[in-house]
């Protein structure tokens, strides 16, 4: 099993800030279909929108297969702060 403990705060490398203030900050990542990003956590609660169609797998720093979003009905992702993943997105057609 991995160490959660040892998991590096978001954004990985490659991630880009667009706005920050004391309410928000909105960032832009850009996901290689099928290619794993980096093993992360979160220190903040987020949501995540998804302008094209796809369907991101979350997948916990442990190993097991979490979580399913976006695709053509469903593209945005709401978490509480404090997961620890990585996300692998799957393009699909609209």
């Amino acid at each position: 099993m991995a160490d959660i403990n040892g998991v590096p705060a978001f954004p990985n490398p490659g991630v880009r800030l667009i706005k920050e203030d004391e309410h928000v900050a909105i960032w832009e990542e850009i996901f290689e279909p099928g290619k794993p990003t980096p093993p992360h956590r979160h220190t903040r609660d987020y949501l995540a929108i998804f302008p094209n169609a796809g369907e991101l797998t979350i997948i916990p720093v442990a190993g097991r297969l979490c979580d399913r979003r976006g695709g053509r009905n469903n593209r945005r992702r709401w978490a509480d702060e404090g997961g620890r993943h990585s996300e692998r997105w799957h393009e699909t057609d609209l």
